[in-house]
């Protein structure tokens, strides 16, 4: 697992970003919390779900879910990997990631973190503008 990349924890406990003035994309958490309730919308929210960049296989990756500021992200690091999962563990990671890396960072820069067995699969929470 690997969350918030952009920033480091310090001896505090506190994230500080890694570069002082970056220019990726940051993810204000009110945008965030909208992504994230598209995830859950539907009744398939808890139901498997197949995922697989072939789109006749499953739900096809990469696939985003964003509003304002932020996206979220379900994405195959291998670009044959395929799987199944529920959209409410997605969420909870996003969820997780939305704590860890938005809200105790300065930065809010997101955060990713691998999903699957062999962790074949990532969810990303980022932001969808740059600072200028």
């Amino acid at each position: 697992m690997r969350f918030c990349p952009n920033s480091r924890n310090t001896n505090s406990g506190r994230h500080e970003p890694l570069h002082p003035e970056p220019r990726l994309p940051r993810a204000q958490l009110a945008d965030c919390y909208s992504a994230l309730q598209q995830v859950l919308i539907g009744d398939k929210a808890m139901a498997p779900m197949h995922f697989s960049h072939d789109a006749r296989r499953g739900f096809h990756v990469p696939f985003a879910w964003g509003h304002d500021t932020c996206q979220i992200i379900i994405n195959n690091v291998e670009d044959r990997a395929e799987g199944t999962f529920q959209l409410v563990l997605l969420a909870h990671l996003a969820a997780e990631i939305m704590e860890s890396c938005i809200v105790e960072t300065p930065a809010n820069l997101g955060g990713d973190v691998r999903v699957g067995p062999g962790g074949e699969f990532e969810v990303v929470v980022a932001g969808t503008e740059v600072v200028a």
